[in-house]
């Protein structure tokens, strides 16, 4: 007997959950949540912390807008960044130096410039920044070096942006080594800084004090701690928020979840 389509689709999301969601006894902490999109997401224009840590956005630039057209395999609504808006004060200077991870969804409408998506800082060198780098995904310490292949040299295939096209972009560091991901796959050339994370100086769409914004969408921006003798973070990374289930509205939303980890 052949089951029903909707028993089908629930016992496919179920199984994708139930792979998907870390184990109960895993040391991962969420220290940062940014749904961007969401019921109590935004105070006004700037975006706040899901977490629980206060960690909110304390001033902005033009509007950020949310859209539910074509959302990310995250959740339901996103953020749009239209090149001259940006968001800046969050604090990240309680998130640890070693064995962490940061994470996020993003949709690159203009990806022949050089952009500011993501920073925990501003100026300090060793703040790690995720940035559009003519034509490449690009991960960095400021006025360290590249997290991944040099975007300005080439780059590689793997991290040549497709526009308009959701990709998961992450950055591990673990025992004292950094490594970029794109879609959960390891870019050439890790880095040994340390990274600095800074106080009120978080910086989204945008570089620093209004150059280089980004134009495109960011969703779901997710910051924990791990720990690396237990925990998958590149796993715990990807794993959909609120929840995989609630993703789950048709087979084909389950599959593209599960081929994006």
């Amino acid at each position: 007997m052949i089951p029903a389509p909707g028993l089908l689709r629930n016992a496919v999301c179920m199984l994708l959950a139930a792979w998907s969601v870390p184990s109960a006894d895993a040391a991962v902490t969420l220290l940062r949540e940014y749904h961007l999109g969401e019921a109590g997401s935004f105070d006004g224009l700037l975006p706040q912390d899901g977490s629980g840590a206060g960690a909110h956005y304390t001033g902005s630039t033009g509007a950020i807008t949310t859209s539910t057209i074509l959302p990310s395999p995250a959740s339901g609504t996103y953020s749009h960044f239209d090149g001259s808006s940006d968001a800046f004060g969050a604090n990240m200077a309680t998130i640890p130096v070693d064995n962490f991870a940061i994470g996020m969804w993003v949709r690159v409408a203009d990806a022949d410039r050089q952009a500011g998506i993501f920073s925990p800082g501003r100026r300090a060198d060793g703040n790690l920044r995720f940035h559009v780098e003519n034509g490449y995904f690009a991960a960095s310490y400021k006025g360290v070096g590249w997290i991944g292949d040099d975007p300005t040299d080439g780059g590689t295939v793997g991290q040549a942006i497709t526009e308009n096209e959701w990709t998961h972009l992450a950055v591990v560091r673990s025992k004292g080594v950094s490594t970029f991901y794109i879609n959960g796959l390891a870019q050439g050339g890790t880095s040994t800084a340390t990274p600095v994370h800074e106080t009120g100086r978080s910086h989204l769409g945008v570089f620093n004090q209004g150059l280089s914004r980004y134009s495109g969408d960011i969703d779901e921006i997710r910051i924990f701690s791990f720990d690396p003798d237990t925990d998958n973070p590149v796993s715990a990374l990807q794993v959909p928020e609120p929840s995989a289930l609630v993703l789950c509205l048709g087979a084909i939303g389950c599959l593209v979840t599960r081929r994006r980890k």
